[in-house]
């Protein structure tokens, strides 16, 4: 039973970590197939989805990485 409930907790994890990328992903797909008044709401849930992501996290990764480039790239 403990083992059930270990997998639960990670998948519960994996799920919560990947949904919004998910989510972005079917918005961007059924955008490239509709037209009309449901390309306009597609287009209105794509970008209430990018809102709801947090981008802090790969702002700061790129922060990081510039400011380790060589002196010759700036």
């Amino acid at each position: 039973m403990k083992r059930h409930k270990s997998f639960y907790l990670w998948f519960r994890f994996a799920r919560r970590k990947a949904m919004p990328w998910l989510v972005l992903t079917s918005y961007t797909l059924n955008l490239t197939w509709v037209c009309g008044s449901e390309h306009t709401k597609e287009q209105a849930r794509l970008m209430t989805a990018l809102a709801k992501i947090n981008f802090a996290h790969w702002f700061e990764l790129a922060q990081e990485i510039i400011d380790d480039l060589p002196y010759w790239f700036y």
